[in-house]
């Protein structure tokens, strides 16, 4: 039987990752992308009656490979370390018939669905209580999950295509071809006279009216960092409460990492105050073991801006409008430079696969 090479693309990408207001944002969508893709990398490799099971090339992992595994948080208990991100193209060699290919690329795609599914079933029963309810917010739900899949595959045999280069400089060039299409559906699922995801404006929302005195309902906005004006749609929701938000380091945790450390040894009593005070009133905190610098103070970095005061004291409704915040984080102030309220944040193509 002759090789074939197949060639499987998942999306969207560039557009989907960078809609995002935080960091748990950005991270998640990149997460959830990766998952997909090891979901189809490992549906391809599993064996099937009368056909040799693939050969995968990028990523280039063995069957029974535990980074096939799926996994939901940011490092694996197993190996201590995150888990290996893998790209949206997946390219392995399969010894089949078009019609054994077409079987088992379907069943990848399937699995990509119900990985998605579950991804976005845990972020929603995580934010439940800021949800909406009713038969209408179901069928807008599940058509924005439903529909978010973009899932592209061609192959080839590898005689065919005049070797293996030939083969797949071919394969390259029929998806590039076909994701030049667009395939353009109406939404058949609406909620009337609801505003659309702040994310990017292209989705109803699915969240509930802010209700300041439900306090399940401001509880979970307070966890996962929704502002009383904020609107998700189904992909926001499973971006934003995919994962447990400690988890996730705050840009401003970032961007003052080296003034932190310097301010731990000038003022370590005060930083500690802070973090007490921090933990008592539910404040933002992080749970990174392996991430070292994390460590010296797991909280968010946000406390040491003085114009992100009044907001902090507003979200989390602090005491006396956060007085004895600005009392502790001045004596830290006090002892250290002004800590510089910016970051500059690099787009870059690591893996090359952009070019």
């Amino acid at each position: 039987m002759t090789a074939r090479l197949v060639l499987v693309a998942l999306g969207p990408v560039q557009d989907f990752i960078a809609q995002a207001r935080r960091t748990r944002d950005l991270w998640f969508g990149s997460h959830l992308l990766s998952e997909l893709s090891r979901a189809v990398a490992r549906e391809l490799v599993e064996e099937r009656e009368g056909v040799r099971r693939a050969e995968l090339i990028f990523p280039a992992l063995k069957r029974g490979d535990h980074e096939l595994e799926p996994e939901d948080a940011p490092v694996r208990v197993r190996t201590g370390r995150p888990p290996v991100n893998v790209a949206n193209k997946i390219l392995a060699e399969l010894d089949a018939d078009d019609t054994a290919v077409k079987a088992a690329v379907r069943a990848a795609r399937a699995k990509a669905n119900e990985r998605l599914q579950s991804l976005a079933a845990n972020a929603r029963k995580n934010l439940t209580a800021a949800l909406a309810h009713g038969p209408d917010v179901d069928a807008v739900w599940n058509e924005q999950i439903e529909t978010l899949l973009d899932f592209n595959a061609v192959w080839m045999s590898v005689v065919d295509g005049g070797g293996y280069k030939s083969t797949r400089d071919a394969l390259e060039r029929a998806l590039s071809a076909r994701k030049n299409l667009r395939d353009f559906a109406p939404w058949r699922a609406s909620r009337e006279g609801v505003p659309k995801s702040s994310l990017d404006g292209a989705r109803e929302t699915v969240l509930a009216r802010f209700d300041r005195d439900d306090p399940k309902a401001a509880k979970a906005r307070r966890r996962y960092r929704l502002g009383e004006n904020e609107q998700l749609d189904a992909i926001g929701v499973t971006k934003r409460a995919g994962g447990e938000p400690e988890q996730f380091v705050p840009i401003a945790r970032v961007a003052l990492a080296s003034w932190i450390s310097e301010a731990q040894k000038r003022s370590p009593g005060e930083l500690e105050a802070i973090l007490s005070y921090a933990r008592d009133n539910k404040l933002s905190s992080v749970r990174r073991g392996d991430i070292r610098w994390v460590g010296e103070f797991p909280a968010d970095a946000q406390v040491f801006l003085e114009d992100r005061w009044r907001p902090l004291a507003k979200e989390f409704d602090l005491p006396e409008g956060g007085h004895e915040l600005r009392l502790r984080a001045g004596e830290v102030l006090a002892r250290m430079p002004r800590p510089h309220p910016y970051v500059a944040c690099l787009v870059a193509d690591g893996d090359h696969m952009g070019a």
